[in-house]
């Protein structure tokens, strides 16, 4: 397991020096959840034809990602970054440092 588990991290480290390795994600409305989630019950409930709707329900939870809009501010878990929304994208700033 030892070689194998740092075969996975030694994948993700090059992974994550990548240009655009990480990427910024609304999470997913209530109710485009709860549609996800009643959709996938569906599937693994049902047989035959009746089985299908249940994909039509996930898709139209993924869906709901298009009725949101990205905030125009965000801030840092530090309050240390801030992300202020322009046309051409989110512009990262850093807070100054405080003297002492």
């Amino acid at each position: 397991m030892d070689v194998g588990i740092a075969a996975l991290l030694g994948i993700a480290r090059i992974i994550a020096g990548w240009p655009h390795a990480q990427l910024f994600s609304p999470a997913l409305p209530g109710w485009g959840t709860a549609l996800f989630a009643l959709g996938l019950c569906w599937l693994c409930l049902w047989r035959g034809r009746a089985r299908r709707w249940g994909f039509a329900l996930m898709l139209l939870g993924l869906a709901s990602l298009l009725t949101l809009r990205m905030p125009d501010l965000l801030l840092g878990s530090t309050l240390k970054q801030v992300a202020l929304r322009t046309p051409h994208g989110f512009v990262l700033a850093a807070a100054a440092r405080a003297r002492c």
